[in-house]
């Protein structure tokens, strides 16, 4: 055990890699990805594996591995909780920089402690002011008739309606005075006939 540590000590001074986040103090959450930078030199490996380990020993027993063979000159990162899922909340967490997931004890760098923090949730208001999408509400449609739509114009038609349909005596009523005035003719003459 102690010339493995004592190697992973030696390779670490050896190292140029630095991890600049997260730092001490710094909060990830558990939920979603957590981003990771660090800092390199030409002469560092070209990938490493990523590892969350707790210095309590009781909460994470074995370091849990979050990335492997990341490329050392891209000097960021985004890792995804582990098999098992992000760890609750709590402190005392760091990631390493391991040589690869079968050389978990050769160690490039080691980040400061960090604390893992739930995300904030929403409240209920928050909640209950979600958008209500409605949809609006439509008249029934009328069914079109033939009757006029202002009531005036329907009288007016009806009017004109029956004035059409009258029909025009004119004649006859021409030829009645005709023989009105005949037959009075014909009593006046009688009349002055009985005088002689």
């Amino acid at each position: 055990m102690f010339p493995s540590l004592i190697l992973a000590a030696f390779v670490a001074s050896a190292s140029a890699i630095s991890i600049l986040t997260p730092t001490d103090g710094q909060f990830w959450s558990t939920d979603g990805q957590n981003a990771v930078t660090w800092s390199s030199v030409s002469s560092d490996p070209s990938n490493f594996t990523i590892v969350l380990i707790n210095k309590d020993t009781t909460i994470a027993p074995v370091p849990q591995e979050l990335a492997a063979l990341v490329n050392t000159a891209d000097k960021k990162t985004t890792v995804n909780p582990p098999s098992q899922g992000w760890p609750a909340a709590g402190s005392n967490y760091t990631i390493r920089f391991v040589k690869s997931s079968e050389e978990l004890n050769t160690l490039l760098a080691e980040s400061g402690k960090f604390t893992f923090k739930a995300p904030a949730v929403a409240s209920g208001s928050s909640a209950s002011a979600a958008v209500q999408k409605t949809t609006p509400a439509t008249n029934p449609s009328t069914p079109t008739t033939g009757a006029p739509a202002n009531p005036s114009d329907a009288a007016a038609s009806g009017s004109d309606t029956g004035a059409d349909a009258a029909p025009t005596d004119t004649g006859a009523a021409s030829s009645m005075s005709v023989h009105t005035g005949l037959v009075g003719a014909l009593v006046l003459l009688s009349a002055m006939l009985a005088q002689f």
